[in-house]
């Protein structure tokens, strides 16, 4: 069964800000419909299967008012432009919700995600890194094609706390609130993956007393760990975030006067 033009909801948020953790929370509630693929990444390439595409959802349109998914591609143009005009194209009048987070936090867990996981060689800060964190700039593509009225604007610090999310998404999507979960599990599959990289690449001794701790214990090292990871890592410097801060300027202050966004926590 086909899913109505009106009724696609995709996350566009930025790379490293949540969207997974967004994703599997609101997958949860019974009238969203979660694609069996998060990040389908179907709007970056041209003349895509429609049809296919359809087929990541077992929509029910007795049950289901939203068929989500969340594809960070979309939002990191110029690498991949046109994903809006193609949404467009199609007929679609989806509904969007964009994830922000620190743009400064979020350029250092790219880089280290890029790195560790994905073996890239790019340095820390590097332009494609501060597009993405150019927020207005990503959302002005799709602003473009549809109506303002069709954003929500989620900052990271949002998936802290679930009873205000879900009111904010409930409002937004004209849902039932009370049936979000009442806990929001943030996602560490990728922390986890970058623990296991670095845990191979430490001593055999390292490597057998981290798998043979017992259970509660193992626990609290794997958070520690976990920890760790997402902390570890080069840091920008001061004389980078002033420069990244400066390209960043104009467009966070169009965040904040025309979504409300708060900025100032992130130094603008």
């Amino acid at each position: 069964m086909s899913i109505p033009l009106d009724s696609y909801l995709i996350i566009i948020g930025a790379m490293k800000s949540g969207t997974t953790t967004l994703f599997d929370f609101m997958s949860q509630h019974p009238q969203i419909a979660a694609s069996t693929v998060k990040e389908p990444d179907f709007f970056i390439e041209e003349n895509g299967d429609f049809e296919v595409y359809q087929k990541l959802w077992d929509y029910d349109p007795a049950l289901h008012r939203y068929a989500m998914e969340a594809s960070t591609a979309y939002s990191k143009h110029p690498r991949f432009p046109g994903a809006a005009k193609r949404m467009l194209s199609l007929g679609l009048r989806p509904k969007f919700i964009y994830v922000l987070r620190n743009p400064f936090d979020r350029i250092e867990s790219h880089y280290r995600f890029s790195r560790e996981i994905l073996g890239h060689k790019q340095s820390l800060g590097a332009e494609s890194q501060i597009a993405i964190s150019n927020y207005y700039l990503q959302l002005s593509q799709f602003l473009k094609c549809f109506e303002r009225d069709r954003f929500l604007i989620l900052r990271f610090e949002d998936l802290k706390n679930p009873q205000e999310l879900a009111a904010k998404l409930g409002s937004f999507l004209q849902v039932k609130a009370s049936l979000f979960p009442s806990l929001v599990s943030h996602a560490n599959k990728t922390s986890e993956r970058m623990m296991e990289k670095r845990l191979s690449r430490k001593p055999l001794v390292a490597r057998v007393v981290a798998k043979m701790v017992p259970g509660p214990i193992k626990d609290q090292f794997r958070k520690l760990l976990r920890d760790h990871v997402l902390s570890d890592g080069p840091k920008l410097s001061s004389a980078q975030r002033a420069e990244i801060k400066e390209v960043l300027r104009p467009g966070m202050q169009q965040l904040r006067e025309e979504f409300g966004v708060n900025i100032s926590e992130w130094g603008f």
